[in-house]
C-alpha cells in the first residue's frame, strides 16, 4: 500500500480523467444559481451579468478528455441527443401547455399582453425557420441552443488545427472577433434557432476550458495557499471595478457586448471566481450535495425556472403580498423581485429540479430528454460498424 499522499494524488489523477469531478457539479450548480438569481432580480446584475454565460460556456469546454476525441460526426450525433432533442421535447412540451391554457381562457393569468399565443402549427414554423421562440417559459434555453452550435463548431475546429494549440487559439480568435464584427454591425446570421454571432463569442469562453483543462491550468494557479489567496483578490478586485468603478455588464440575447478584450477579460474573471468558490463549497458537506445536485440537474433549471417563477407569485398573492395581476408577469415585478428574489430563486430551483428528475424517471419519455446516452452511443456504434463492413465489401 501507498503513503496518504500517494494514494491522494493517485486519487486526482482517476477524478481528473474519470466521468464526474465534484467542483465541476458544484460549479454548474453555482453558476445555474445566479442565472435564476439574475432573472429573478436586478439587485446583483453588475456582478452576475459579468460572467454568467461566459462560466457556463467555460465549464462545458472543461470536460473528460475522452469526449475531445469525439470527431465531428460523433460529436454532432451525440450533442443533437444531450441538447438540441431535450430542447425540442421541452418546447412541445411548452406548446401544448399553452394550448391548453388558452383553450380554457387561463393565458392571460399566466402570460402578460404582449406575449400571445399564436398557436402550435405558427410556434413550430416560427422557432425552425425564423428563430423565434414563442415558447415563453422557455425564455432561458436559448443558452442549449447556441452551445449545441459551440460544441460542433469546437470539434471541426480541432480537426482543422490537427492537434496544434496555436493553431486552435489563432481559429478561435479569428471566430471571436467575427461574431463582435457581426454583432456591432447588426449582421446576425441565423441557421434555425442557432445565432452564429452569439455561438461564435460563446465559443472563446469554450475553448479557454478546453485548454485550461488540457494545461491543468486552475490546479496550477491554485496549487498553494500564497496562490490561492492571491488569485482570489485579485478575482473579487476585477468583480468590484467592473461593477462599481467601470460598471461593465454583458447579456447575449439582446446582444448588448462592449470591448471584445473586456469582456474576454470580466467573463474568464467570473470564471475564476466561480471555480473559487466552488472549491471552498466542496468542503461543506450539506452545501456540497445542495450544488452538486443543482449542477447535475441544470438542463432541467435551465429550461424550467421561468415556470416556476409562477409559482412564487402564487404564494405571494395568497400572503395578501403582492396583486394579482402580477402573477402574468413572465419575471417577477421589480417591487416583488427586489425583496423576495431569495424565495423566487429557491422554488424555482428546486421545482425545476424536481420536475426534471421526474421526466428523466419515466421509462416511455426518458429517451426524448436526452437520458438515454449509452442506447444513443450504441445505435451510432451499430451504424458505424455497419458503413464499415459495407465499405471494406466494396
Amino acid at each position: 500500500m501507498g503513503t496518504m499522499q500517494e494514494n491522494t494524488m493517485a486519487r486526482d489523477k482517476m477524478n481528473y480523467h474519470g466521468e464526474r469531478i465534484a467542483w465541476i457539479d458544484i460549479y454548474k450548480g453555482l453558476a445555474i444559481c445566479l442565472v435564476v438569481i439574475g432573472h429573478a432580480t436586478g439587485l446583483f446584475n453588475l456582478y452576475i451579468y459579468q460572467f454568467h454565460m461566459a462560466a457556463f460556456f467555460f465549464i462545458s469546454g472543461y470536460a473528460p478528455p475522452r469526449r475531445r476525441n469525439r470527431n465531428v460526426v460523433r460529436t454532432l450525433w451525440d450533442k443533437f441527443y444531450t441538447l438540441m432533442l431535450p430542447y425540442i421535447t421541452v418546447f412541445l412540451l411548452m406548446l401544448i401547455i399553452e394550448g391548453m391554457l388558452n383553450n380554457l381562457s387561463l393565458y392571460g393569468y399566466f402570460f402578460p399582453g404582449n406575449f400571445s399565443y399564436i398557436g402550435f402549427g405558427n410556434s413550430i414554423k416560427q422557432l425552425f425557420l425564423y428563430g423565434n421562440c414563442y415558447a415563453w417559459w422557455m425564455g432561458g434555453a436559448w443558452f442549449v441552443v447556441e452551445l449545441f452550435a459551440i460544441e460542433i463548431l469546437h470539434s471541426v475546429l480541432v480537426s482543422l488545427s490537427n492537434k496544434s494549440t496555436f493553431i486552435y487559439l489563432a481559429l478561435v480568435g479569428i471566430v471571436y472577433y467575427t461574431g463582435y464584427y457581426f454583432i456591432h454591425r447588426a449582421a446576425y446570421i441565423r441557421i434555425g434557432p442557432i445565432y452564429n454571432d452569439l455561438a461564435f463569442i460563446g465559443l472563446a469562453f469554450y475553448s479557454m476550458g478546453f485548454l485550461a483543462r488540457q494545461t491543468r491550468l486552475l490546479d496550477r494557479l491554485t496549487d498553494t495557499f500564497t496562490k490561492k489567496c492571491f488569485m482570489c483578490s485579485l478575482s473579487i478586485s476585477i468583480l468590484y471595478i467592473f461593477a462599481n468603478v467601470i460598471p461593465t455588464t454583458v447579456d447575449y440575447p439582446s446582444r448588448s457586448f462592449n470591448d471584445p478584450v473586456i469582456d474576454l477579460l470580466i467573463g474568464l474573471n467570473g470564471c475564476f471566481f466561480i471555480f473559487f468558490v466552488a472549491k471552498a463549497v466542496e468542503k461543506v458537506r450539506y452545501l456540497e450535495n445542495i450544488f452538486a445536485c443543482l449542477g447535475k440537474n441544470t438542463l432541467g433549471v435551465v429550461f424550467f425556472h421561468f415556470q416556476f417563477f409562477k409559482l412564487g407569485g402564487f404564494l405571494l398573492y395568497f400572503l395578501n403580498i403582492i396583486p394579482f395581476s402580477d402573477i402574468s408577469n413572465l419575471l417577477p415585478a421589480y417591487e416583488a423581485g427586489t425583496k423576495w428574489w431569495w424565495l423566487f430563486a429557491v422554488i424555482s430551483l428546486a421545482a425545476s429540479v424536481a420536475e426534471w428528475k421526474m421526466l428523466t424517471a419515466i421509462k416511455g419519455i426518458r429517451f426524448f430528454f436526452g437520458a438515454e446516452r449509452k442506447f444513443w452511443g450504441d445505435i451510432y456504434m451499430k451504424i458505424s460498424e455497419r458503413n464499415i463492413k459495407i465499405y471494406e465489401n466494396k
